[in-house]
């Protein structure tokens, strides 16, 4: 298998390359989902962004929509 070798820590801690970080546009403090994958582990980094518009999102928000469409969708009564 081609790719970059890391050690793990004492604490279970391994640093994602910068390379792969760039890629996937992981940043200090993004947050990251770890899925297990037949023998192997595959992460994928949590996108800040509105599900329905794609604007990003102010942190804290407990689910993926944005305010303006959390207003639109009460608007119409749906929420």
């Amino acid at each position: 298998m081609k790719g970059i070798e890391k050690e793990v820590d004492r604490l279970g801690r391994v640093v994602i390359p910068s390379e792969y970080r760039k890629r996937l546009g992981i940043k200090e403090g993004s947050k990251i989902v770890f899925s297990s994958l037949d023998r192997g582990i595959y992460l994928e980094p949590i996108e800040e962004i509105c599900a329905l518009c794609g604007e990003s999102l102010r942190s804290g928000v407990p689910f993926r929509l944005c305010d303006t469409c959390i207003a639109d969708i009460a608007k119409k009564g749906l929420l």
